[in-house]
């Protein structure tokens, strides 16, 4: 994920001048759970991220954009048979 992207619902949240109870209660969740959503400790479900993005009163994907996909790492080539001496 991209930095930019790291802290969407911080920067939604700070647009609102909403501190962050302030946007808990209005997702109506704790605020332990909503401090951990924005700063990456836990991925909220489904019913999460649309009570966040209503509260904040924002799209979904702009509060929770979609992940860059994770490159597929590069076939190792095929060990080559040890020669014998």
């Amino acid at each position: 994920m991209a930095k930019r992207d790291k802290n969407r619902v911080r920067v939604c949240r700070a647009e609102k001048r909403l501190t962050q109870l302030d946007a808990a209660l209005r997702a109506k969740m704790g605020l332990t759970r909503f401090w951990k959503i924005e700063n990456g400790y836990k991925k909220p479900d489904e019913k999460e991220r649309a009570a966040i993005a209503k509260a904040l009163r924002v799209d979904e994907a702009e509060a929770f954009p979609p992940t860059m996909p994770v490159p597929k790492k590069a076939e190792a080539p095929e060990p080559t048979p040890a020669v014998s001496a």
